[in-house]
This record gives structure tokens, sequence and C-alpha cells, in this order.
């Protein structure tokens, strides 16, 4: 049952956060649609300047416990915050493809 739950859990954290971040997209898109002081390449600076802070964070953390906890035997386990690092930085480009594209790709990954 414990099981279960830890993988429960951790794909409902993936999934909000993915949503989060995709709904936050959209939203900064229609700003730059009003807004003429805030440009697509504002938006794609902010994102990726986030995204890259977020690696830098998840680096840090995950070789500080590497090697505090795991030892080296951890070096392939799975971590958080790469997950949301990765989708943060692959969701900008893909939010630009049309939706078919979208669902093919995801059909195609699954």
């Amino acid at each position: 049952m414990r099981r279960l739950t830890e993988i429960l859990g951790a794909t409902g954290f993936l999934f909000v956060s993915g949503i989060s971040v995709v709904l936050a997209l959209r939203k900064k898109m229609e700003k730059v649609k009003a807004n003429l002081k805030y440009s697509m390449n504002d938006l794609f600076k902010e994102h990726y300047a986030r995204s890259l802070l977020f690696l830098v964070l998840a680096l840090m953390y995950n070789a500080i416990t590497l090697i505090w906890f795991s030892g080296l035997w951890g070096i392939w386990s799975w971590y958080i915050l790469f997950t949301i690092t990765i989708c943060l930085l692959i969701a900008y480009p893909l939010i630009k493809l049309q939706k078919i594209t979208r669902i093919s790709l995801a059909f195609f990954i699954i």
C-alpha cells in the first residue's frame, strides 16, 4: 500500500506541476498580446532564466544528497527537481506546436 501511495503521490505532484507551468505560460502569452512593453522575447528570457535557476538548484541539491546519503550508488536515482526542470525546459517549445502534434508526441512517448 505504501508503494502505491508513493507512486501516485509523485505522479500527481508532477501532473499538478506540469499543468501549472502550462497555465502560467498561457497567461503570460496573453499578457504579451495585451501589453506592448512586454514581448515574447521577454517571456522567453524569463522562462528560461527560471528553468536554468531550477537546474542549478537541482544540481546542487542532488549532488549534496548524493554524496551525503547515497554515495556513488545513487547516481542513477530519479530526482523530482530534475524532472521539473526538464518539464520547464521543454514546455515553451511544446506549447508553440499545434495541438495534434502535441497529442501525437504524447502517445509516442507513452
